[in-house]
């Protein structure tokens, strides 16, 4: 059973040293399985010529489903197919080309879902129960001044009808009135006591917003256990009772975009006025007391409006458990059944590029990348150092993004001069020893060139990916050009999988901080959720200032969470994990903590490890909202380690933040060029591999500095040419010349392999 499942245990590299000439003839040539594979879904089950298609590219392999795109509408709905993974000739077709394909060489996956996004088995999930369809618990508002007013209930279901006194510029919820009794008879009439009252309203219904998708099919709730254990029983089940030993052969289960239905959606399609809401379902209430020990009612009304302090432990409360459920029931759950049957899960979430949209559309994309073996992101169309570029109008604008535009009718947005994603989801595999990062790459890309997709390979490669699967692209330029381009990056991925990284910065992740400001928008459209999240968007724009800063002076890290900071353990100045050890951690914009995670940065800094703050000092904490003591406990860290702790108050200062690092550690590996250059460093067993990516449009020269020892030899990915340049410990420089939109690998071997 698939190698008896990798050897029981996951390779998170190959971390043996293999010789030199071996190496150099699989970079060379890379097999199949370091190659790129081809998003096929069920068109070579149909048209078996497509498979010599993607031979002949060169691909490492095909990802197949056994989904027919129907045509028309089922009520309304499109892309609804009663027999979705019920068609026994589809079945034997895909026996039949997988069987080829591994006769070949080549490598098997299957997507698990019919479009996107997944969860919903071509509409068979809920046509098994409509229960399982999304639900929302929506939020309005009614206020009087003393005076009787009606309260018009407008949807079937009343999850709580509570009245606040408006207190300044909060409502006061100790003096809150419950109204629920009287909202679940219908709408009614309210006389206030004396007093500015706010009676807020919440109803839970099943949310029509999928008519805005571009799939318009309604959703299955990811947060019921229910629900996604009958879309597994469906899909995931299906598949192994028909492919049979035939299943060892499939390497993981690729899910896409997974998403809640509970907001407006993000393009021109979305209503741009909508009732606020969040994603419900009927073991949320019982789940959050059972972790937070009260009811879930007390935190509806600070999800969407100042309950005064503690609004931010509220909202803290609610995103923790709302995120727990879609982590375990749908992720967990895939995981696990991939698990017991000899194979990986493996996919991507919903716009990775922003904290906002991870609470927005998937709860707690950490979490769920923990749940996944290989975590996943997707990169639409073809920009250099950019997953994504439509929320900012920076990096590009897409097809159905409509861009703000100011008085002069120029467009405006967020600055993003790069994204991270493809770092955040890398750092969570590295830390908890995952076998690598999957990237979904150049859907709806308009005119690639191979110069062009090859760039951005080179740019997600040393970002941590792995292992990638391509889509659209290969339809868009030659089967000569998307040869070339597999060799490429299977060479990348041939150096990139081997060994363990290596970095001396840790990241803390400002991610409940975006929790305690999130306030769910009251319609559709990117600049919409902007516009109604400025503080959530100023976290997210430090924290990716303060990781493009580090990009751009060529100094990895390891992005954690404060539960991975948690585990890790302090030693020598240095936090320990997975292998890794960091003497600097870095803290941008982290407005709420943990006094868990505080207690553990104290313990850091007294052992010698160094602590910058960029941005505001925590003032908040998870179990009590707003808290001076958490503020008083970060100011007195500065004071009391002020050798090792460092703080800048805004995004502007980072320069001063890398001179700080410097002078503290200085980074072992030094580039001396051009800003665009991005590095990763991986070590084996007498052997350094450093890959400089240039994703940029120039030429980059300069000087590569470090106190590496032994042989060293450059390896081009564009051509498999290893040439080696220096034999002995002669010297600390190395000139090097990396093409645009390219990449080059230094290797140090310490002694002859």
């Amino acid at each position: 059973m698939r190698y008896l499942f990798l050897a029981l245990v996951f390779p998170v590299a190959i971390i043996h040293a293999t010789p030199t000439t071996e190496l150099a003839a699989i970079f060379k040539d890379p097999p199949a399985e370091y190659r790129p594979l081809i998003i096929g879904h069920a068109k070579p089950l149909k048209h078996p010529e497509y498979l010599d298609e993607i031979f002949r590219r060169n691909a490492g392999g095909v990802v197949l489903d056994v989904s027919l795109r129907p045509k028309g509408m089922t009520n309304g709905e499109k892309w609804i197919e009663p027999t979705y993974c019920d068609d026994p000739e589809l079945f034997e077709a895909l026996r039949q080309t997988i069987r080829k394909t591994k006769d070949r060489g080549h490598e098997v996956w299957i997507y698990d879902e019919m479009g996107y996004p997944s969860g919903s088995a071509a509409g068979r999930v809920i046509a098994s129960n409509p229960d399982f369809e999304n639900w929302a618990v929506s939020f309005r508002s009614f206020e009087t001044n003393s005076e009787s007013i009606s309260i018009d209930v407008i949807h079937p279901f009343v999850e709580a009808c509570i009245a606040l006194p408006i207190k300044g510029e909060a409502l006061n919820p100790s003096s809150s009135v419950d109204l629920t009794k009287q909202a679940r008879q219908g709408s009614f009439t309210w006389d206030p006591p004396d007093g500015n009252w706010r009676v807020c309203l919440f109803e839970r219904f099943h949310p029509d917003t999928w008519k805005r998708h571009n799939i318009p099919r309604r959703g299955a709730n990811i947060m019921d256990r229910k629900a996604m254990a009958r879309f597994i029983e469906i899909t995931h089940e299906r598949y192994a009772k028909e492919l049979g030993d035939q299943l060892d052969d499939v390497y993981l289960f690729f899910t896409d975009e997974p998403q809640f239905g509970s907001h407006e959606h993000w393009s021109y399609r979305g209503k741009e006025n909508a009732d606020p809401m969040v994603q419900w379902c009927d073991e949320l209430p019982g789940a959050f007391w059972k972790k937070k020990g009260y009811p879930i009612t007390n935190a509806l009304p600070a999800l969407f409006n100042d309950v005064g302090p503690k609004t931010a432990k509220y909202r803290y409360d609610f995103y923790d458990v709302q995120s727990d459920l879609v982590a375990e029931n749908f992720y967990g759950q895939v995981q696990d059944w991939c698990h017991a049957n000899g194979t990986l899960s493996s996919g991507h979430q919903l716009l990775e590029e922003s904290l906002l949209f991870h609470v927005m559309f998937s709860g707690s994309a950490i979490k769920n990348w923990m749940r996944m073996d290989l975590p996943g992101v997707d990169l639409l169309r073809g920009f250099a150092y950019h997953t994504m570029g439509p929320w900012n109008h920076t990096a590009t604008d897409m097809y159905w993004y409509e861009a703000p535009l100011d008085e002069n009718g120029e467009k405006i947005g967020m600055p993003v001069p790069e994204d991270y994603s493809c770092k955040l989801a890398s750092s969570i595999a590295h830390l908890t020893g995952k076998p690598g990062v999957f990237t979904e790459s150049y859907a709806v890309i308009l005119e690639p060139t191979l110069d062009q997709i090859k760039g951005v390979a080179a740019w997600q490669f040393v970002g941590g990916v792995t292992h990638m699967s391509t889509y659209t692209v290969q339809n868009k330029i030659s089967e000569e050009d998307y040869a070339t381009f597999a060799e490429f990056a299977g060479r990348l991925a041939v150096l990139a999988r081997r060994g363990q990284p290596i970095a001396d910065v840790a990241i803390l992740v400002p991610e409940a901080a975006v929790w305690a400001a999130y306030t769910p928008p009251a319609g559709g459209r990117i600049k919409k959720y902007m516009e109604s999240n400025p503080d959530a968007m100023q976290i997210d724009y430090r924290f990716r200032q303060t990781c493009f800063a580090l990009n751009e002076t060529q100094r990895d890290y390891e992005i954690f969470s404060e539960h991975l900071l948690q585990e890790a353990t302090i030693k020598d100045g240095k936090i320990e994990k997975a292998g890794m050890q960091f003497p600097i951690l870095i803290l941008p914009e982290m407005r709420m903590i943990s006094s868990v995670t505080l207690d553990k940065i104290e313990s850091f800094l007294k052992s010698g490890g160094y602590v910058a703050f960029v941005g505001s000092l925590p003032s908040q904490s998870s179990n009590v909202g707003s808290d001076s003591e958490v503020f008083k406990t970060a100011k007195s860290l500065l004071q009391k380690y002020s050798n090792n702790a460092f703080r800048i108050k805004s995004e502007v200062e980072l320069d001063q933040l890398i001179v700080w690092m410097e002078e503290k550690i200085p980074s072992s590996l030094d580039w001396r060029g051009a800003s665009g250059i991005r590095i990763m460093h991986r070590r084996e067993p007498n052997r350094d591999i450093i890959m400089l990516a240039n994703p940029s449009s120039e030429t980059a020269k300069g000087q590569f500095v470090s106190e590496l020892k032994g042989q060293i030899s450059i390896w081009n990915p564009d051509n498999g040419k290893v040439r080696e340049i220096r034999t002995g410990n002669s010297s600390k420089h190395v000139k090097l010349s990396i093409p645009a939109r390219s990449a080059r690998f230094l290797i140090s071997q310490s002694s002859p392999l």
